[in-house]
């Protein structure tokens, strides 16, 4: 095991907590015995680690279409999970996963539907059948209705290779048109395998799909859960949707299950919602059974799906709400819990009015018996939650049919709706209001990578000059707007920064060329490797820093980010790090002169900034010249000291950075072994996603750009890792330290009467490629500087 200088093997604080180090389990060469589980929270892993013996009975199987166990298990062991939000842990690679390996599957199926598999399960699709109870519209946004289907005779997502996506495809794009479903087919954009759009749909198609209401589209899986599964295998090939011609029915292709049948109803009527979806469904479904093409059903389990929560009906039906009063009482969780509703906040809303609603049961329970429970339970909470709001917010202007009253286009209706498509004109009508207003920026004399791209090429403007991000409607010439005010000659800088992660789905084309020009690649990143792949190799005792940076998916970034979303995010992570209990003793501090944190109304006191000063864990005023220097968009201090503060530990060696320019950032400054340090830094972010997981929140990340930030020339692990040595020798001929550090790929900086050695943003290289970068240029510079101490040339002591 790695010890630090202290004695602390990575992983422990003060408490018997395992380490949270990432585990990479693959299925393709499976170890001979499994990793240690006592510390994962997950069904499968309680399973597994309650019969050790299981490992070895099952490791060896395979399905008739040759799925193992590895890959059914791999989620369960590469994510450990959370105590007080467990897992299911385990995949379905195919139909006979669930027998095959019934030691598994058997008693997680048991223990998460809390019984055993139903005698005979009906699933029962009919909306006549539906209750006729009335959810008051005041409280609904939208109701959602999802049919999921998996083949029979193919493997599911886990186990699924790239011809078996095309063979999906094809057989489902074929039944649809066969069966006269009327609709158009838009593969997912950069999808090569649907051969009348070679190359996906388009921007604007997407940008078309992303506007619905709903979320008739989805986009790239990012929880490490879902990466584990296999979900995002030769993402985006063999991927698409078919939308429907009423523009509130889609059949999604290779989402997680084979087929998914979506129909949303943005007025909360859950009867024409499944009506919908099951007409769509039944039409498939015949057709695919005239091609021979049955569905994997089980008597006992129902429909057979990737994820054994999902199994039964396949439905999964939701209420998007509004509930901004109810959802802050305290009986909140047990009423739902009373009428078998589980809710958790709409990833992205910070103002956490909006709560998805679903049922609890599942298996045993046929479609319309999941809606009925949600119809009735939803009602009782919009009875509850429009009781509770004050007089003259609680009329939701209905008119006589208890519907909202028809307001004008792009007028928001009462109680926070609005038009079915407001929306969408607000943000065209803003898009041409800066289009009308120049329909391009002064580009003049601008020397940016975007600005010369632009330059050379006007259409990379001019073609997204109308489009918009869906969520919060940032057009490209906002992106441009800030990079334009600090354009720098001087300097090497991108042109543009992102509001938000959904800049680099909605411009891939304009943030791609700027990626391009800025690392010579543009899509290639690694992900974070196993801890055990980064070197043992030692190195001379000095002080290590890492820096593990993130930002929450749906908030925007510097400089975009408004007064109220900065203090969400300090709120959040505030509740965040206090969770940490035994586990990371310390305290949340905001910043001295703040007045945005409740329990510290004036900051931090002198004495508390003089303590981490000297720690050196305090972050003062962004500096501009260094986020320009990085090609960045200076943010300036907007509402300096706000909204910001630091999190340190009680001995003064870890920190979390709250809005310093991204949302969080976790700081180890230790004297220990990169790879130490680098271990205590992994194991509090990962403290840190756990406790912002339970919230509803998200880090941003992008499957080929990695975590996101406003910057796309630091896109990538945003990790920063330094070691800081005397050099005294080495570091007496500053030309030849930068010729070393540039040959290392590490930046040399000098600190007072030391230097600093750097890790280097590079997209493409992992975490552990870079913490192994750092230790090898450690240990070699130090070689180096002791060889010219005992007189030897520079270039002698670097032969």
């Amino acid at each position: 095991p790695v010890v630090s200088p202290s004695g602390r093997t990575p992983g422990s604080f003060g408490s018997q907590r395992r380490s949270m180090a990432p585990i990479e389990f693959d299925p393709a060469d499976p170890p001979e015995d499994l990793p240690d589980l006592s510390g994962h929270y997950s069904m499968a892993a309680e399973v597994l680690h309650a019969d050790p013996d299981m490992w070895s009975k099952l490791k060896g199987l395979t399905t008739a279409l040759g799925c193992d166990f590895a890959t059914c298990i791999k989620p369960g062991i590469e994510n450990r999970g959370h105590r007080m939000i467990k897992t299911i842990g385990c995949v379905a690679a195919d139909a006979e996963c669930y027998t095959t390996f019934a030691d598994l599957f058997q008693p997680v199926v048991k223990k998460w539907h809390s019984s055993t598999e139903a005698t005979e399960h009906i699933i029962d699709l009919e909306p006549s059948n539906l209750v006729d109870a009335v959810v008051d519209p005041g409280a609904v946004d939208v109701v959602r209705v999802r049919l999921g289907r998996n083949f029979a005779g193919l493997p599911f997502a886990p186990g699924m290779e790239l011809s078996h996506r095309q063979e999906c495809e094809r057989l489902i794009t074929r039944a649809l048109m066969t069966a006269g479903i009327q609709g158009r087919y838009y593969p997912l954009r950069g999808s090569t395998t649907y051969l009348p759009k070679p190359r996906g749909m388009t921007e604007m198609d997407e940008q078309m799909l992303m506007s619905l209401p709903g979320s008739l589209m989805f986009i790239d899986p990012d929880s490490p859960v879902a990466l584990s599964s296999g979900l995002a295998n030769d993402w985006p090939d063999g991927r698409g949707i078919f939308l429907l011609t009423d523009q509130r029915t889609a059949v999604w292709v290779n989402e997680e299950e084979h087929i998914k049948v979506v129909a949303v109803c943005p007025r909360g009527d859950a009867k024409e919602a499944l009506g919908r979806a099951a007409g769509v469904l039944e039409a498939l479904e015949q057709q695919l059974a005239q091609d021979r093409r049955p569905m994997a059903v089980s008597a006992k389990l129902g429909c057979l799906t990737v994820s054994p929560i999902n199994c039964g009906s396949g439905v999964t039906s939701t209420y998007v709400m509004r509930l901004k009063v109810l959802a802050t009482k305290p009986k909140f969780k047990a009423l739902c819990n009373q009428h078998g509703l589980q809710a958790k906040s709409q990833p992205g809303d910070t103002s956490r009015e909006l709560w998805e609603v679903s049922v609890q049961a599942k298996l045993g329970v046929s479609a319309v018996e999941q809606l009925n429970t949600l119809i009735t339970g939803c009602a009782a909470l919009a009875t509850e939650e429009m009781a509770l709001r004050p007089a003259d917010d609680a009329d939701p202007a209905a008119d006589g049919n208890g519907a909202p009253a028809p307001a004008p286009a792009g007028e928001p209706l009462p109680n926070g709706t609005e038009h079915k498509e407001s929306k969408q004109a607000q943000r065209r009508s803003k898009a041409a209001a800066v289009v009308a207003a120049a329909s391009m920026p002064n580009l003049e004399g601008k020397t940016s990578i975007l600005a010369k791209a632009i330059q050379g090429d006007e259409g990379l403007y001019t073609r997204h000059a109308q489009l918009a991000t869906a969520r919060l409607g940032f057009t490209l010439a906002q992106l441009m707007t800030p990079a334009l005010d600090h354009d720098d000659p001087s300097r090497r800088t991108l042109g543009i920064a992102a509001a938000d992660g959904e800049c680099y789905t909605t411009f891939p084309d304009v943030f791609g060329t700027v990626i391009q020009e800025w690392f010579g690649k543009s899509h290639c990143h690694e992900g974070r490797q196993s801890l055990e792949r980064v070197s043992n190799a030692e190195t001379a005792k000095a002080e290590v820093t890492i820096c593990l940076a993130r930002n929450l998916k749906g908030v925007p970034y510097a400089p975009f980010i408004t007064a109220s979303q900065r203090n969400e995010v300090e709120r959040a992570v505030a509740m965040a790090v206090m969770k940490f209990g035994e586990e990371l003793k310390g305290k949340y501090y905001s910043l001295r002169g703040s007045a945005s944190y409740t329990p510290m109304p004036k900051g931090m006191s002198e004495e508390v900034e003089k303590r981490l000063g000297d720690a050196r864990l305090l972050f003062s005023e962004p500096d501009s010249a260094m986020l320009a220097a990085a090609g960045s968009v200076p943010d300036g201090a907007q509402d300096w000291p706000n909204g910001r503060g630091v999190f340190a530990s009680e001995d003064d060696k870890v920190a979390v950075w709250v809005n310093r320019h991204d949302h969080v950032c976790v700081v180890v400054r230790e004297t220990a072994q990169p790879k130490a340090a680098y271990a205590r830094a992994l194991e509090v972010m990962t403290l840190l996603e756990e406790q912002l997981y339970a919230q509803g929140h998200r880090f941003d990340y992008h499957p080929r750009l990695g975590y996101l930030t406003s910057a796309c020339s630091l896109v990538g692990t945003l990790m920063r890792g330094s070691v800081t040595l005397p050099l005294k020798h080495l570091g007496a001929d500053e030309g030849n330290l930068k010729k070393l550090s540039d040959d290392m790929l590490l930046q040399a900086k000098q600190v007072g009467g030391s230097w600093e050695l750097g890790t280097v943003p590079e997209l493409g290289t992992s975490e552990v490629d870079q913490v192994n970068a750092l230790i090898e240029g450690v240990a070699r510079a130090t070689a180096i500087d002791t060889a010219i101490g005992e007189g030897k040339s520079f270039d002698e002591a670097c032969a």
